[in-house]
């Protein structure tokens, strides 16, 4: 597996294992133990936090893992330096385009929902990865784009309108939900 990987990489791969790892650890003893805010909100709200950061950091594990490896799928597809460009390009568009129009669609069907669609569609997106066809990776793209759009917009968005819905208190509670999980955003991505 790391035949021909350079030391930059594997000490990329290192990193980001480690700091994954940690931000795993770290959510595994905030769900155990929570914080104490938890104890004065709501039990339904608490629980909510549970389901979501479970949710959340799953899709942001999926987006790391899948983020990490894709150049090297193509490479081993065959494909040219300038297509592999023509793909990323092609689902960096994507979320482009489908990020204001995906907000509105959430406030009229809801965050849970398109939170759901955000997994389904990276899950199609994933699948149709083990193609060799230039349009379906490139359809493969698409589908990552807009499940990429929905990750970073609606499951924040999901957690507030909860936190508003759920807990009548100040907004300590959804300081540390929010904040917490973006923690793992700050992972460098591998060279």
């Amino acid at each position: 597996f790391f035949v021909g990987c350079s030391t930059v990489a594997m000490l990329a791969l290192l990193i980001n294992g480690t700091l994954a790892a940690l931000v795993c650890a770290i959510a595994g003893v905030y769900m155990v133990y929570g914080t104490g805010l938890s104890k004065t909100a709501n039990a339904d709200f608490a629980a909510f936090q549970k389901i979501y950061l479970v949710a959340y950091f799953l899709v942001m594990m999926g987006d790391w893992l899948q983020g990490s490896y894709l150049y090297r799928l193509y490479e081993e597809y065959g494909y040219l330096e300038e297509q592999i460009a023509a793909l990323y390009i092609c689902g960096f568009v994507s979320s482009l385009v489908s990020g204001p129009v995906l907000g509105g669609l959430a406030d009229k069907y809801g965050r849970k929902q398109l939170s759901m669609l955000c997994c389904g569609l990276y899950s199609l997106s994933c699948l149709l990865m083990v193609s060799r066809g230039f349009f379906t990776l490139m359809l493969g793209r698409v589908l990552s784009g807009l499940s990429t759009s929905l990750l970073f917009s609606t499951f924040e968005a999901w957690m507030v309108s909860e936190h508003g819905r759920l807990v009548k208190m100040g907004c300590c509670v959804l300081c540390v939900c929010v904040c917490f999980p973006l923690l793992g955003s700050t992972l460098p991505p591998p060279p």
